[in-house]
Formats: structure tokens, sequence, C-alpha cells
């Protein structure tokens, strides 16, 4: 049998042939004649369809070829990046396609890059085309180094090094390794700044995140070099320039040097501070919409003032919010300095682009798994057909947000697509469990078998009204307290409480230090009015009888009282209140102010006659994302009026515990009575200062809160006795954590300060259960 006669096309390419071929010269070693193609063989396949490869191949059978169409042909299957080599070759009619495959990568690892993440640098290694199962190229592996390596650079590790490992295996295949030794971050040595001459080089420095390598920078990395924090501190002190008024200033070079070592970074920043300038006229080009006069108000320069960009793009943004205020959910102001008449004076031009007046389309709520749409609804200020206005849009994230039902919420404006003059609302919110249930049995030897539960909804059957109740009962006392509130209980907003308890003691085991216990029932009603977004009043009435039990131990204070007014009494009481609420949510705000101001008055229709006032101040300050300040403030006083002789002793305050003064006894400071216990005041007044301390926690500042606090209070016989000496103070460390099941617990570690000898301390303490 004859061997059959090959003959090559001359077409043998490799891609350095490839790259001349594109160029257009003569690669053939030789002519040959065009044939008609009658059969078409691939050959050197291993991984690839024959099917793949007559899809990319520009020639059919039946086709007549000649050397334009085969170099098409050759260019074609090299552009599918399958293979590393491609011969052409003719035995008579037949063409023959002979391949030889690129190697995919069977394993890739890569070894010591902790500081760019495994999983996502191999997801993005595989963005890039080099990831297991792909076809392995080697120029892709030089690229993917590279990569690596400016990160490293960027994130101020220069010596870093790198060795990329390709193993060949069976089947056509690569294990690639890369084995990366991070080394250590280059620390900045210098930081220069020159051509300064108004600002002295230490001033301009400490506009800097960055930070030259110091004992104070030992525990932080502000003295490791970061290309993106270097350009961060240029942007931040071309501002502190151009805030004071220096419009010209620039930048004219940055020089980054290391030592030969690579552990040093010298950087040094020359500027050019130029004069300062003042504004000149202040122009407004465009649709104003609300008015030129109007917007001149909203201006926090005038001409004559010192130019400061800072305030020009301030004075902007209200500008826009006015717009938007408006309807014009899409506004845009921008101010732009201008060269003005007269040496170093600069003219401020704000060109205004309002875009068409927008209405909200559709308000849609989403995460509410527990709570009706319309709960959250009705806290919105803005309903479908409204004109947008982002005033109204804050005040309903605000009002939202301090609801004690929601944890975290976000109100997004959403473009609706087609339309320029339509956005539709998003509210996101994130619920936190509404309640606690508590349930317990126990037995104790002065009260016998002890059963007690509770059970407390902020947020009943999803409708936002909170509904309370409690109850515990043992041989010697029982206790019921019930409470309903809905804060809507008319459609415009006007809230209603109704609340009820009954307690009922038959033993001295269940009294105060003074001795004496207190058969109480009743019940009352209230209504809260809105005044505002943040103002309220309130207004209600109620009714109690409480029998009064005294002791053979039972103190002369409570004795004579008795002994003037009798042990049963019935009072009609009214009640008066007035709040204003800005914080930014119902637990744990970090921003915002809530003021409180009660009244209560026992009515001449009972048979005592009293009144109680109290004021109560929280306020709350954001130092960060993950810590806060807190400060409290409470003052309470109540007295007699008519033909009652004396407070009745279980109306009078008292102080010290995890509510008042950490550190001491629940209820033990202030006056004392004939037996040398605790019988409270006319005047109390208590406050705390809470620094947040960031925990790391996911829920941090929002279920979890770590603080230090310092507290001071104290309880007088009245206003007179008052002495700033006698209060009574505390330090230490606080946690709270509001959980699903049982409320908000609260742990508290306290080292008294100015304490007597007859104070009874308490250092730790741990509270847990309701707090709506």
């Amino acid at each position: 049998m004859r061997t059959p006669r090959f003959t090559t096309l001359g077409l043998k390419l490799r891609q350095t042939l490839l790259s001349v071929l594109m160029l257009g010269l003569p690669l053939l070693a030789q002519a040959f004649d065009p044939f008609v193609v009658r059969d078409i063989k691939i050959e050197g396949l291993q991984r690839i369809t024959d099917g793949t490869v007559l899809n990319y191949l520009p020639i059919s059978v039946g086709e007549e070829i000649d050397r334009e169409s085969v170099q098409r042909a050759v260019r074609s299957l090299y552009g599918t990046d399958f293979f590393k080599d491609i011969e052409l070759l003719r035995d008579g009619s037949t063409l023959i396609v002979n391949v030889a495959e690129r190697p995919t990568i069977a394993k890739l690892e890569i070894d010591g890059a902790k500081k760019l993440g495994g999983d996502e640098l191999k997801e993005n290694l595989s963005n890039i085309g080099l990831a297991e199962g792909r076809i392995f190229r080697q120029s892709i592996l030089d690229q993917v180094q590279q990569e690596i390596r400016n990160q490293y650079f960027s994130n101020g590790r220069y010596g870093v090094e790198m060795t990329a490992t390709v193993e060949q295996k069976p089947g056509n295949r690569v294990d690639v390794l890369i084995d990366v030794d991070e080394g250590r971050v280059t620390n900045i040595k210098r930081i220069n700044i020159v051509g300064n001459t108004v600002f002295d080089d230490e001033l301009l420095v400490d506009q800097f995140t960055l930070r030259e390598q110091s004992w104070r920078t030992a525990l932080s990395s502000k003295d490791q070099y970061s290309q993106q924090k270097l350009l961060g501190d240029l942007e931040t002190l071309a501002a502190f320039y151009q805030d004071r008024g220096y419009v010209r200033f620039a930048i004219e070079s940055v020089e980054v040097s290391m030592s030969p070592d690579r552990r040093d970074i010298y950087v040094t920043v020359n500027i050019d501070e130029g004069e300062p300038h003042i504004i000149g006229e202040i122009t407004f080009a465009g649709e104003t919409i609300i008015g030129e006069e109007q917007m001149r108000k909203l201006l926090l320069m005038k001409t004559g003032d010192r130019y400061s960009r800072q305030r020009a793009r301030s004075s902007a943004q209200f500008m826009t919010d006015a717009l938007a205020n408006s309807g014009y959910a899409f506004a845009e102001v921008e101010p732009e300095p201008r060269e003005g008449e007269g040496e170093n004076v600069v003219d401020l031009h704000y060109v205004f682009n309002p875009g068409k007046r927008v209405y909200v389309r559709r308000i849609e709520i989403v995460g509410n798994d527990k709570t009706n749409d319309e709960t959250f609804r009705r806290e919105m200020r803005l309903l479908e057909g409204d004109w947008f206005s982002q005033a109204r849009i804050k005040r309903s994230q605000a009002r939202i947000s301090r609801l004690p039902y929601v944890e975290d919420m976000s109100l997004d404006t959403v473009p609706v697509p087609g339309t320029d003059d339509q956005v539709d609302l998003r509210v996101s919110v994130s619920e936190r469990a509404p309640g606690s249930v508590q349930l317990g049995v126990g037995f104790s030897g002065s009260q016998g078998f002890l059963i007690n539960g509770s059970v407390a909804h902020s947020n009943f059957r999803g409708t936002g009204s909170s509904i309370s109740t409690s109850l515990s009962r043992s041989e010697t006392s029982e206790v019921l307290n019930l409470s309903y509130t809905n804060p809507y209980h008319t459609d415009d907003g006007i809230g209603r409480t109704l609340s009820g308890f009954f307690r009922r003691s038959d033993a001295l085991s269940t009294t105060i230090a003074s001795n004496f216990t207190t058969d109480v029932w009743g019940g009352s009603v209230s209504y809260r009015f809105p005044l505002s977004e943040t103002n309220s009043w309130s207004l209600g009435g109620g009714f109690r009888e409480t029998a009064l039990k005294t002791f053979g131990t039972t103190s002369d204070e409570v004795n004579a009282f008795t002994l003037a007014h009798g042990t049963l009494f019935q009072t009609y009481t009214i009640t008066a209140g007035w709040s204003k609420d800005t914080r930014n949510r119902a637990f744990f705000a970090t921003k915002g102010f809530q003021h409180r101001v009660n009244a209560s008055l026992a009515t001449p229709l009972g048979d005592l006659e009293y009144y109680r006032l109290n004021y109560n101040l929280r306020a709350n300050f954001e130092l960060s994302k993950s810590s806060s300040i807190h400060t409290r403030f409470d003052i309470g006083y109540s007295d007699v009026y008519g033909d009652t002789q004396t407070l009745p002793p279980y109306e009078r305050y008292f102080a010290g515990g995890p509510e008042s003064v950490r550190g001491y006894r629940a209820s033990s400071l202030g006056p004392r009575d004939s037996n040398g216990n605790a019988f409270g005041g006319l005047f109390r007044t208590v406050g705390r200062v809470e620094v947040g301390i960031p925990t790391g926690f996911k829920n941090n500042n929002r279920s979890t809160r770590l603080v230090s606090f310092v507290d001071f209070g104290n309880v007088f016989n009245t206003v007179s006795d008052f002495d700033v000496s006698e209060l009574r103070g505390s330090y230490g460390l606080g946690f709270y954590w509001l959980t699903p099941i049982l409320g908000l617990m609260r742990f508290s570690y306290a080292i008294p300060v100015n304490n007597a000898p007859t104070d009874e301390l308490d250092r730790f303490q741990f509270t847990f259960g309701t707090n709506f």
C-alpha cells in the first residue's frame, strides 16, 4: 500500500508569525493552486469537539479556497484562543486542520495573600480569565502577577515578593501555584510640605490621615503608606486652603521616595498657596424656580467676605434642598467661581438646573413581615400623587425610625423608568422583636410558692398598638397590671392609653424599708395630642383606692401619717404633659433630644390632695458610626395642698439603683426614717453621662451597647434642703442588650463616689424585662 503524499500549504503559523501575517507580508514559502474542498479533517483535538472547530472555521465543503481564504481561517482559529499551534495541510481535495490545544488549569492555588482575601481574590482572577477549568495562557498569568503587585503597592507593601509555578499534568493540564510573600508594610518616615508660607508644616500635616511613624502610631495603621489615602489627603489639603479663600491653591508635584531596604517612605508635597480671594458679585443662571430673592437668603457668604469652597458648596446644597422640597427631586445647583474685577476678587456664579417637577407614583413597603403596611404608611408624610419633598421624606424617615419595633430602616427614591417626572419611594424596614415574655415559678420561705409571668408587645397584631400584662401570685401577695396603647385612636393621630392595676399584700415581708404595705386597685385613661412632628401634649385622668397597712415595726413617720389621714384613701387624679422628641430612633438613639414635662394632681374629689411635677431630658450626640454620648437628667418635686398635711409615704421620691444612681441599692438613698431606713423625699434630682464604646458586634448600637458612665443624684426632704455636696455619684461600665425574649437586659458595675458610711452599696447590678 502506497503511503499517502501530503502537500504542505505553507501555513504552519505560530503567534509570532501571526503578527507578521496581520501586516500583510507574504508568508507562503511556495505557491499553490486553489482547489475545491471535498472534505475537512480535524487532527490533534483532546477536549474541544470537531463541531466547535468547524463552527469557527470560515471554510465549508464544496468551497474553493485560495491563499487569502486560508489566511482568514488561520486568523479565525487563533482568535478563539483555544490553540497554541495551528497547521493547515492538503491531501488531495481534503483539507486537514492540525491543531495543538492550549492546556487547561487543573488546579489554582494562591498561598500567602492574606491581605487581599482568598475567595474574593480567586473570584477577581476568574473575571480576568485565570481560574480552574479555564484555558491557561502565560500572558494572563503575567498580567495577574503585576496586578497583585500593584494592589500591594497601593496598600504600602512594597516588599512583596511573588513566585508563580506552572506544573504540567497529564491530559494537557497544568497546576498553577502563586506563592506570595507579603512582606511588611512600608512606614512613613517623613512628610514634607514645601512652598507654604501662610500656614506652618505642623498644621498642614495635621490635615492628613497619614501620619509619620512614631510611638503614637504604634497601635494604629496611620503611619502605613497607602496611595489611596495619600490621594485623599491631598484633596483634604486643597480643601483646607480653598475653604480659607486660596482659590488658586495648587499642588505642583508629589514625590514619594523609598529607602533602599524598602522599609521607609518619604513624602514631599510641593504646593503653591496663591493669594486669598474675597467675594465679588454673586449671580444666578438658569431657572431658580422659587425666586432669586429667596435663594439669596440661603447664601452663607456675601460680597466682601473671604471666599470659602465649603460655604459655597453648602449654599448650593441648601438651594438644591429648597428645590427638592418644592418637588424638583433631581435639581442640580453648581457653584462656579470666576475671575472677578479687581485684584484677588472672585465672582461666584450659581448655575441652576431644576429639571422637571416630580411627583410620587408609588410607595412600597418591604421587609415588614410582622407589621401591616398601613402601620408604616400612616407615618409617611408623603402619599401617592403628592409632589416630591425632601423635607417630608426626612420627616417620614425620622418617624418610622423612632417606632419601637423598628431596628433599622431606609427610604430610597427610585426614578420610574421611561419618565422624568415620577419617582417611587421604597421603604425598607428591619423589624426588631416587638416584645418580651417572662414566666417564672419559685419558692420563698416568707412568701411560699410564687408564680409570675408577664407579656409585653409594642406592635400588637402588626397595628403599632402596644399591650402589656403582668401577673404574680404567692401565698402572701397578688399583683396584676394591664395596659393598652393605641397611638392612632383617631385617624388624625390622637393616641389613647388605658390601664388598670391591682396589688394585694398580706405580709410584712413584701414591704419597703419603713415597714408598711399597700393594697391598691384602680385605672386610668390618657390621650396624646400631636402638636407637630416632634411635639405633643397629653391629658388624662385616673382613679385609685389605696389601703395602707402598718405593723409593730412601722416607722414613726408612717404612723403619724395614718394618725392624721387614716389608712384607706380614694384619689381622683388629673395628669397633663408635654413632650418633644427629635431622637433618630426609640431604642439606642445616637442623635437627638427628648424633653418631657409631666404634672399630676390628686384633686379635692378624693381623700388626699397633692401634686407631682417631673422634667426628664435625654440628649444624644453622635461621635462616630460606632460611638456616641448619651446624657440624662431628671428632676422631680411633689407636695401637698388643701387639707392634706403630709405627702403619702408611697408617693415620695426615691433614688439609687439601675434607674437612677448605679452602685447603690435600689431606693436606698435620701432621708432616713425613725428606723434608720430610706424614707424618700419631696425633691429628687439625678443625672448620668454615658459614652458608647465600640464593641465590633454586627448590630452595634442597634441591639447592644457597651458604655462607660458617670451617675449622680440624690433625694432631699424639700427643695431648700438641696446641697450639691450631698449628691451621690458613681462611675463604671454598663452593657445593654435588647433581647427578643427577655426584653432589655442591663448589666452594670459601678464604683461609688462621695458615698456616706450609712449608704447601702451594690456595685454589680442586673435587670431585665419590658422596656418600651
